[in-house]
């Protein structure tokens, strides 16, 4: 801020995801960078910084204090059940299967 113009807070909300971001104070018109790295939230996938629902152009110059929410889309929840069977296709117990994600 350079002390001759209005200036105004920008606001990250992560809505439950990380890291969290501080507040920044933008002169009026200028524009607010979006904030790197993109932030992360268990069993979600980042989409886009919104405001009032909508994705937010971060080539808009700032005209008033606001809040940028992001929105996240839920990661599909895979479930795998193995059963280890012998030839005549009886379970045999006591196996231990590893199940890596990537």
């Amino acid at each position: 801020p350079d002390g001759t113009k209005p200036t105004y807070t920008v606001t990250f909300d992560v809505d439950g995801g990380s890291p969290e971001y501080l507040p920044r104070t933008i002169n009026e018109g200028d524009l607010v960078a979006e904030p790197k790295p993109a932030p992360k939230k268990e069993g979600a996938t980042f989409v886009a910084w919104q405001l009032d629902g909508a994705a937010y152009d971060f080539s808009q110059p700032v005209n008033g204090s606001i809040t940028l929410k992001a929105k996240w889309e839920a990661k599909p929840q895979v479930y795998l059940n193995v059963f280890v069977v012998d030839q005549d296709l009886k379970p045999i117990e006591g196996v231990k299967v590893d199940v890596i994600e990537n």
